[in-house]
């Protein structure tokens, strides 16, 4: 997936397959920039202000973050959250994205709305992008298994939603 006005990221073509920035890191690579740039942070003070927080990640690393040459982790992608002040899931899916196609894997592609809700926790199902009546997860073990390890309120509110919108489609 390409944001608009973009330029499409460069992939590192060295080191093992399992550390190459992937399509999804691809994005998040790109919403970086864009809220970086939004905000007028140059790789100096973001790399400052990550040193403040006790998360250094040199400008060279962010330059390579941005250029899809250098993997996030967790701990980076909270870190650059916490400093820019954004929530994680609007630096993993685009805002602006619909029914976009977003890659959760290099093999599995999802409508980029489904993918915003899952990665919120308020959706369990994923819709494909080819069928968009499809849903990944179905009722039955695959959902009870995903909500048995939510907490109780997120576990709630998605069920409460899922049985909403279960009663819509049979009226």
């Amino acid at each position: 997936m390409r944001l608009i006005n973009s330029p499409p990221l460069r992939t590192r073509t060295r080191g093992a397959p399992s550390t190459r920035v992937g399509p999804a890191g691809e994005v998040l690579a790109a919403n970086i920039k864009r809220v970086r740039t939004a905000q007028r942070l140059g790789f100096a003070e973001l790399s400052r202000l990550l040193t403040d927080i006790g998360r250094p990640i040199p400008e060279l690393g962010l330059r390579r973050i941005e250029l899809g040459e250098r993997r996030v982790d967790y701990d980076d992608l909270l870190a650059m959250c916490y400093v820019l002040k954004v929530c994680p899931v609007d630096l993993m899916v685009s805002k602006d994205a619909t029914f976009e196609p977003y890659s959760v894997t290099p093999a599995h592609r999802f409508e980029s709305d489904s993918v915003r809700e899952w990665v919120r926790g308020a959706d369990i199902r994923l819709a494909p992008v080819k069928n968009p009546e499809a849903i990944f997860a179905t009722p039955g073990t695959i959902i009870f298994d995903a909500i048995q390890w939510m907490p109780t309120e997120r576990r709630k509110e998605v069920m409460r939603r899922w049985l909403d919108e279960d009663e819509q489609e049979q009226s």
